[in-house]
C-alpha cells in the first residue's frame, strides 16, 4: 500500500491525520489510541489486529471537503 496524501495540521508526523492510499476504497488514519476504559467498554470487544483512534471532528470535516 502506498500513502498518497494527507489532511492534518502538523508536519512532524505526531498529529492526527487522514491519509489517502493507492486503493480508492481505503484511507489510513492516525490519531491518539482510545485508552479510556469506559469508552472501550462501551464499544465492546476489539479484535487484536484492530484499534480505535480518536480524531478531532474538524479533521474529518476537512477531509470530506477536500475529497470528491
Amino acid at each position: 500500500m502506498r500513502i498518497t496524501g494527507k489532511v492534518g495540521g502538523c508536519d512532524d508526523g505526531t498529529c492526527p491525520a487522514i491519509y489517502d492510499t493507492d486503493d480508492p476504497a481505503l484511507v489510513a488514519v492516525q490519531g491518539s489510541t482510545l485508552t479510556d476504559p469506559q469508552a472501550r467498554a462501551d464499544i465492546g470487544e476489539i479484535p487484536a489486529h484492530e484499534t480505535v483512534v480518536v480524531l478531532p471532528r474538524s479533521l474529518l470535516e476537512g477531509y470530506a471537503r477536500e475529497r470528491p
